[in-house]
């Protein structure tokens, strides 16, 4: 379970992100399609390569989409910000947060993959 902390952290994050939207003022179509966004955000952080940067970027891509879904309605609303401010959150914790696998290195310094060659 703890090679899945960056998925589930990003995973997470969808989730709240979701419920926040629905307390605010009830969901609306944007707020939805920024979840469902979010959420295949996280499944993007668990199946790149297990380079922190890389799975960084694909969820600044993400962050990138949702602020562009939340800035094409009518509008911004307080539920569209908190969604972006969650998926700037899921960039941060998609390179801090470390996978299990990520601890260990080569006698190189580099990361060891976990994929087979």
């Amino acid at each position: 379970m703890a090679q899945y902390r960056k998925f589930l952290a990003a995973f997470a994050l969808a989730v709240v992100s979701a419920l926040v939207a629905v307390g605010a003022d009830g969901i609306t179509s944007p707020e939805i399609l920024n979840a469902v966004v979010l959420g295949i955000g996280a499944v993007f952080v668990l199946v790149t390569d297990p380079s922190p940067a890389l799975k960084a970027l694909v969820a600044a891509g993400t962050t990138a989409l949702v602020a562009i879904s939340a800035s094409l309605s009518d509008g911004i609303t307080s539920a569209e910000w908190y969604q972006i401010l969650f998926a700037a959150v899921a960039v941060a914790t998609s390179y801090f947060v470390p996978n299990a696998t990520e601890s260990g290195r080569n006698a190189g310094g580099t990361r060891e993959s976990t994929y087979p060659a």
